[in-house]
């Protein structure tokens, strides 16, 4: 691995010469750079990937020019972007009037930037079509449950309803979803002073912030269960016990505790997972759940059914993302305690929004 590091870095230092040489050879210097910075990168494959190859190339000196100018790292992502990208690299080129790489680059982000608006619009308009007939059915449905003469048809037409607003709710999510993504602002320019570039992980799990957690642990004191947890998320909630995805929490025996939850909002996931800390409240366990205001919902009125006072925060709850980042929130968020301290939780969440008692 060092013999052919070695090599790469060679072949980097002949392309930055290339890069110099003028216009003509320019481009393909760049693309000579960024496919040896490529397979460098490629030799570390580990967690520490990217701050082994960082180093590889501050070592190596693939930072600078010859004449011992910096190489920015948009220059470098740029370079390195064209020589995996050929495809990419020439429809842009051919689509613009670039002549730097990292011109090119910043012409195919805008192209692919308006692509996805572009996917995300009719995206956003199939669910906003599914989410219009499960609302329809759902009233049908409703209906027919109300004019049913015998309880076996009424409990029937009852479980269709809610199948269907649960449909509803989540295409109506999707459609916040793919709506903001079609109405984005476009990418900043490279030029601008505050230019960043926004990473989307694709991971699914979204954590919460630590001032809520530390109120639900001054209202119970601590907590022996979350039934919807990870390694990530316990580090902020330090449950005595939690449940993974791997786990399964809907399948595990909860001993009667302090329970927190910020359950997960697909659907069907959290009409079940809501029924289940339904349930446990009622054995006698102790609860704070973090759920979205979705009140019109069967599952919100299912906790709710069961809490002692609920907490409506001024502001959406920006939720992180496993590096810690916040994210955009479509809705509003309630905090749901159940539990027999009212008083703790109204001083612990009183600061947060509204908070009202129930019974």
């Amino acid at each position: 691995m060092t013999a052919r590091l070695g090599l790469l870095a060679d072949d980097a230092k002949k392309a930055l010469v290339r890069v110099a040489a003028g216009e003509s050879d320019t481009i393909e210097g760049w693309l000579a750079y960024g496919s040896a910075l490529n397979e460098g990168r490629s030799l570390y494959p580990d967690k520490e990937g990217d701050r082994a190859f960082g180093e590889w190339v501050d070592v190596s000196q693939l930072a600078t020019h010859a004449d011992g100018k910096l190489i920015t790292r948009d220059d470098r992502a740029a370079a390195m972007w064209a020589a995996a990208n050929p495809d990419q690299f020439a429809e842009a080129r051919e689509a613009g009037n670039a002549r730097t790489v990292r011109g090119i680059h910043a012409k195919w982000q805008e192209i692919d930037d308006q692509r996805k608006r572009e996917e995300a619009a009719k995206l956003a308009e199939q669910a906003r079509a599914k989410a219009e007939a499960a609302a329809q059915e759902e009233y049908e449905n409703r209906k027919r449950s109300e004019e049913a003469r015998g309880d076996e048809e009424r409990q029937e037409y009852a479980r269709k309803a809610d199948d269907a607003e649960n449909e509803r709710v989540q295409y109506e999510n999707e459609t916040r979803a793919w709506q903001e993504t079609a109405e984005a602002p476009e990418r900043p320019k490279l030029d601008q002073k505050k230019a960043h570039v926004a990473n989307n992980s694709g991971n699914n799990e979204w954590y919460t912030p630590a001032p809520f957690v530390e109120a639900a642990r001054a209202v119970m004191g601590g907590f022996d269960l979350d039934p919807a947890s990870s390694e990530i998320a316990n580090r902020t909630v330090q449950a005595d016990r939690i449940f993974t995805q791997d786990d399964d929490g809907l399948k595990q025996d909860w001993p009667i505790g302090r329970v927190w939850m910020n359950p997960p909002y697909a659907q069907p996931l959290m009409g079940q997972f809501a029924d289940k800390f339904a349930a446990e409240i009622r054995k006698g366990s102790e609860g704070v759940v973090l759920v979205n205001n979705a009140t019109e919902t069967a599952w919100f009125q299912t906790i709710a059914a069961e809490c002692s006072a609920i907490c409506f925060p001024k502001t959406r709850i920006r939720f992180l993302d496993p590096d810690g980042n916040p994210g955009a929130p479509l809705q509003g968020q309630a905090i749901i305690y159940c539990g027999p301290d009212v008083d703790a939780f109204k001083e612990a969440f009183g600061a947060f929004g509204l908070v009202v008692s129930h019974g």
